[in-house]
């Protein structure tokens, strides 16, 4: 058994800033409502990049 805790992330969406740019995401990490700011020094950000390039993540674009 493995001692390395991995966070689930699910119904991950873009956030829109001033301008109309991707300020963040709002996503649940273990079912808890989180906002991500997109930044990759964030280990958040990092995890969720991770899925989105494996493919077993996508983030939403934002409600126009």
């Amino acid at each position: 058994m493995s001692d390395t805790y991995a966070p689930g992330y699910t119904a991950a969406q873009y956030v829109k800033g001033i301008g109309g740019s991707h300020s963040g995401i709002s996503v649940l990490i273990d079912g808890v409502a989180a906002f991500v700011p997109v930044d990759p020094a964030n280990a958040d950000y990092a995890n969720i990049v991770a899925l989105v390039e494996a493919g077993t993540l996508t983030i939403v674009s934002p409600p126009a």
